[in-house]
């Protein structure tokens, strides 16, 4: 009976010493993700004669994920305010998209009405790489767009990055507890965490 108790802690043991050495190689490689760094924006405003004006003011990075944002307005706007739109026409890899303008009617009457907005918009690439962006605030939804409008460009950098570790030596279950410590190419932090 005794040497049956021995074995299963022993089994035991082992079967921790698998459980965190798997964690550990899991924690290591959720550390191993894309990044990047969005460029300054870069703003030309085309058509701006039209009334339209578009400004990127904002962008940030979640791997492969950009978020954009930015204002936009018109004095005066063309046709009705439901009908006022920021289009990314290209994220720099052939994708469109819709992006979502919280606009305010400022003024005006008749024919000479102005809005100001804000306006976000997302989109995740399938690959890193450099891609020039343009968005535009028009009237008319959708496909259907007006003459009227401006347009806007900046370009990010979204890329890979290298992650050297430090060095580690055995730990065995049981040692005092240890810290752990590495460095991205990118210049960002990285941190840690525990996926059980």
């Amino acid at each position: 009976m005794k040497n049956i108790i021995k074995n299963v802690r022993k089994f035991r043991r082992l079967v921790v010493k698998k459980i965190n050495a798997k964690s550990s190689a899991a924690l290591f490689l959720a550390a191993a993700i894309f990044s990047g760094v969005a460029a300054l924006p870069q703003v030309t405003n085309a058509n701006a004669g039209a009334g339209y004006v578009i400004h990127i003011t904002s962008s940030s990075i979640s791997g492969l994920s950009l978020t954009l944002g930015g204002d936009a307005s018109a004095n005066p706007y063309k046709g009705n305010l439901s009908n006022q739109d920021v289009t990314v026409t290209n994220w720099g890899d052939g994708s469109t998209s819709d992006a979502v303008l919280t606009i305010t009617l400022n003024g005006g009457s008749g024919n000479n009405q102005f809005f100001s907005g804000t306006w976000t918009a997302t989109h995740t690439y399938a690959v890193g790489g450099t891609y020039t962006i343009t968005v535009k605030v028009h009237h008319g939804q959708g496909t259907v767009q007006g003459t009227d409008f401006a347009t806007a460009q900046t370009t990010v950098v979204i890329s890979s990055q290298t992650i050297i570790f430090g060095s580690l030596n055995d730990k065995t279950y049981g040692d005092a507890d240890f810290g752990v410590s590495a460095t991205a190419s990118s210049g960002f932090p990285v941190t840690f965490s525990s996926l059980t």
